[in-house]
């Protein structure tokens, strides 16, 4: 696992990113109790000191009605590894906070035929 630089932690180019390994659909839980969220975006972006990955899912908790105001953004994560186990946590070395798959929802960018009756 590359070191952290500047207090930042960095993915390693020779493993699978976070972008490769939480897609849309999949249903997220933070280490500091938010969520489950049913992820619906994930996308990297750059700057001076590295890059990151954002996500963005709609609340999927008991009683939880899907509507924009259910949504959820959880910013500047990387997936870091070490050996064959992968933590998905924040860019920041000193900052604790972690991802948890914990299942798989439908896709939401997927149209859904639904049974009748």
């Amino acid at each position: 696992m590359p070191l952290p630089v500047e207090g930042f932690r960095v993915e390693d180019p020779d493993c699978p990113n976070l972008g490769d390994l939480i897609r849309p659909g999949m249903l997220i839980k933070t280490s500091y109790n938010s969520g489950p969220y049913l992820i619906d975006r994930v996308w990297r972006f750059t700057w001076a000191q590295g890059a990151a990955w954002s996500l963005t899912g709609l609340h999927a908790g008991p009683g939880a009605t899907w509507t924009e105001h259910s949504r959820g953004w959880l910013g500047d994560y990387l997936a870091i590894w070490s050996g064959e186990a992968v933590r998905f946590l924040q860019e920041f070395a000193n900052n604790t906070d972690e991802l948890f798959i914990v299942g798989t929802g439908i896709n939401p960018d997927r149209p859904v035929q639904l049974a009748m009756f």
